[in-house]
Order: structure tokens, then C-alpha cells, then sequence
């Protein structure tokens, strides 16, 4: 809920709903990929993560270059291309901006680390609080950006989120003793 809450407030910026719930999809399927790979090796669930990034960048954002849903090498360029013009592209947007390649790679990106970094933080050092940091830096970002500003909206599901990982955390820990 929480990944799912911060991809669609970031995916707000940009025009139209399907932003949000392509973002907000993103989210959620980060986590998954955090959740199938949690008990193996570090490395084994950055290089997951890395690959699962690159698959939904893929199906996501440039849907014409892969093969059957996979990625090829044009996807590849296709996603460096988008990333190189970022930065020039960005000072030229306002919010809410075009779903232009490079800013939703981008976003995509934003997304995918925060709701990673979240479940690796809640699972694998055990610190729920610090957990929800990377989510909240994101949509107090996207909240700080829109051009309507925060919404309460946002904000209650992102809390009742927080609010159910912090549960889930203490019936963990009670269940330990």
C-alpha cells in the first residue's frame, strides 16, 4: 500500500490518470520482486531488483523495443537515451508535465528505489521506521512539485500504509517472544 500510494502521488505530476497507476504498479511490483528474493543473498536481490527494473522499464516505457515483453539491447539505448536529456527536459516541464520517456524513466526509477529501498530496509535490518523514509522523501517530493500542491488523499493512504507496516511489524515481533 505504501509503494502503491507513493507511485501514484508521483505519478501525478504528470498528465492524466495513467501515470499514477503506472507508477503505482511499478511500486507494487518492486516490491514483489523484493519479496520473492528476500531470503536469497544480497547480491542475488540488488541483481533481481536491477533486472526486474529493467523489465518494467521495458513493458512500461518502451513497449516497442522489446520482445515479447522482453527487453532487447534497443531497449537499453532507448532508456539511456531518455535519461540523457532528463535533466534539459525537466527544466522545461511544468506540472503537470507530458509523460515524455525521459521523465518517466526517471519517475519510474524514483519509485522503484524507494519501494526497494523501503522493503529492504523493513526486512532485512529490521527498522520499520527507517522503512517508510524513502516512500515519504518521495511523496513529500511529489507533493512539494504538483502544482496543486499536497493532497489529503495521498497523504491518508500513505499513513494507513505506514500505519499497517508498523502493525505487521509489532505482531512480528510479538509472535517472536
Amino acid at each position: 500500500v505504501v509503494a502503491a500510494a507513493t507511485g501514484a502521488a508521483f505519478g501525478r505530476l504528470f498528465l492524466g490518470p495513467a501515470s499514477a497507476r503506472t507508477l503505482a504498479v511499478a511500486g507494487l511490483a518492486a516490491v514483489g520482486v523484493a519479496a520473492l528474493l528476500q531470503r536469497r543473498h544480497l547480491a542475488v536481490a540488488l541483481g533481481g531488483a536491477a533486472l526486474g527494473l529493467v523489465l518494467t522499464a521495458g513493458i512500461l516505457v518502451f513497449p516497442r523495443t522489446t520482445v515479447a515483453g522482453l527487453p532487447t539491447l534497443e531497449t537499453i539505448r532507448a532508456a539511456a537515451r531518455a535519461l540523457t536529456s532528463v535533466g534539459q527536459e525537466a527544466g522545461e516541464q511544468f506540472t503537470p508535465a507530458v509523460p515524455l520517456p525521459s521523465l518517466f524513466t526517471a519517475s519510474l526509477i524514483a519509485v522503484w528505489c524507494a519501494a526497494s529501498a523501503a522493503h529492504a530496509l523493513a526486512v532485512r535490518s529490521g527498522t520499520v521506521i527507517l522503512a517508510l523514509l524513502p516512500p515519504a522523501g518521495l511523496l513529500l517530493f511529489a507533493s512539494s512539485l504538483a502544482a496543486d500542491g499536497p493532497r489529503f488523499g495521498y497523504a491518508l493512504v500513505f499513513l494507513l500504509g505506514a500505519l499497517g507496516v508498523l502493525l505487521g511489524s509489532g505482531m512480528r515481533s510479538i509472535a517472536a517472544w
